[in-house]
């Protein structure tokens, strides 16, 4: 039955004017629209990993400009995860945009700007200069895997109203869908809007409050398909069932009958390597710390067998998103034969040319840092940083026990070329750390999850090619 207060927006800035005529009293009542599809792809799994919906809401706030994001995810039972940034926040037109054109990103377009989402003159870059990482204008959409229920508020700098909106998302299949009546348009759920006083004329940013965790996000999120293995073997009867150990460190474990309640594990309800007085950087170093000390132990280690996925997702997101490195950037430590580098000839037949040791590499190179932002990312009792050390590395089976890094000539070096010059100064089979890009992702990735654990548990070498000065 249709809802007689519900208004049908064809256009952001008809709705955006209703927006900001609103208050507490008057909410304004819509549709959410999607263009071609797009939450069907988001259904479809492209974020089906819990990690990945956190790790675009945290791009959207690096997009903002924001310089911290604050993540409380109450674990370990997920009932309620909230997302904080203190990013320039959305205009009523921008947030309209985004209501009724999901995937129709205003990021990298022309009307970027007069949104407040992107540089006058680069509409690949934030207001602040920064370069976009957000991908395809549904980051905020993502969470539709976390669940089907949030809230957005936000609130631009000089505004003295905060624009609030609850969102229910449509819980249906692609084949569901409702065409508009142009063929292209798709109902997605709808939105409550309202406009709210607010005190501080400076304050700014953006919250994502999401309830009602979906029991699927709830049950990954609390490692339930471990711990149902584990207590299947633990009972009389599962004396047969295969055994599996419990993670060497963990959260807690839920009561599979009594979400209230937390199940000991060894005669504990968690297993963290941090203690609950530690500050967030001194937490996270120690849980960079662990994983260090178990790769020198075990050479072969895996995240899945030492962290419950929790633990693994916090680790994931430190790789994915541009935080600095726990020990400092690797072009910034002294050198003292702990790492050796070259550079690549651009000349047919040309060889890597060793560079002296001395200084830094930054200094020797003139290079500069592309993620040097003001930016943080405190998750829960930590504070986020690139989890991967350069020096004191736990010694394997690989040829070259110290760090290589490798930068081309200035016109470049082609692929092929610098792989067989790198062969040539003895760096085969490396994965190739750009710092372009290491501002959008794990360093040297293309986004394989696998290949992520076991660059981390094992950088005995590194091959840094493709730096900017």
């Amino acid at each position: 039955m249709a809802d007689p207060g519900r208004q049908d927006f064809r256009d952001a800035g008809q709705l955006a004017a209703s927006i900001l005529a609103s208050s507490a009293d008057a909410a304004v009542r819509t549709t959410l629209k999607t263009d071609e599809r797009v939450i069907a792809r988001v259904t479809d799994g492209i974020y089906r990993q819990p990690g990945s919906a956190l790790r675009e809401l945290i791009s959207n706030a690096y997009d903002a400009d924001a310089t911290r994001v604050v993540i409380k995810t109450d674990a370990p039972r997920f009932e309620r995860i909230s997302v904080e940034d203190d990013g320039r926040g959305m205009k009523p037109e921008a947030l309209a945009r985004l209501l009724l054109h999901i995937g129709g990103s205003a990021k990298r377009g022309r009307d970027g700007f007069a949104l407040g989402i992107t540089a006058r003159d680069d509409p690949t870059r934030s207001p602040g200069g920064r370069r976009l990482i957000g991908k395809i204008g549904i980051g905020l959409f993502s969470i539709s895997q976390l669940t089907h229920t949030f809230q957005i508020i936000t609130k631009v700098k000089g505004d003295d109203h905060r624009t609030i909106a609850t969102v229910a998302l449509r819980q249906h299949s692609d084949d569901d869908f409702i065409a508009g009546s142009d063929g292209e348009r798709f109902e997605a759920g709808q939105v409550n809007i309202w406009r709210e006083p607010a005190a501080d004329l400076d304050a700014q940013g953006t919250t994502v409050v999401m309830l009602a965790i979906r029991t699927q996000t709830r049950n990954t999120l609390r490692s339930r398909e471990i711990w149902d293995i584990v207590e299947r073997s633990e009972s009389p009867d599962g004396a047969g069932d295969r055994a599996i150990d419990p993670p060497r460190f963990h959260t807690g474990r839920v009561d599979s009958q009594n979400d209230a309640l937390l199940k000991p594990v060894d005669r504990q309800l968690s297993a963290l390597p941090w203690s609950p007085g530690d500050s967030p950087e001194d937490a996270f170093m120690k849980l960079v710390g662990c994983v260090w000390d178990e790769s020198s132990k075990r050479p072969n280690q895996k995240l899945d067998t030492l962290f419950d996925y929790y633990l693994r997702m916090v680790w994931q997101l430190s790789l994915a998103v541009p935080l600095p490195y726990v020990e400092g950037h690797p072009f910034d430590l002294e050198s003292g034969g702990w790492a050796e580098a070259f550079l690549l000839s651009n000349q047919p037949g040309g060889a890597a040319e060793a560079i002296p040791a001395g200084g830094t590499l930054r200094q020797a190179l003139g290079l500069t840092d592309v993620t040097a932002d003001n930016f943080e990312v405190l998750f829960d009792d930590l504070k986020l940083a690139r989890p991967i050390r350069f020096k004191g590395l736990p010694m394997g089976e690989n040829a070259l026990k110290r760090p290589h890094f490798c930068r081309p000539m200035p016109r470049g070096v082609p692929a092929r070329r610098a792989r067989a010059q790198r062969r040539a100064a003895g760096v085969r089979g490396v994965p190739v750390l750009d710092a372009e890009s290491g501002a959008r992702r794990a360093p040297g990735f293309a986004g394989s999850h696998s290949r992520v654990e076991r660059y981390a548990l094992r950088p005995h070498v590194h091959a840094l090619s493709n730096l900017r000065s």
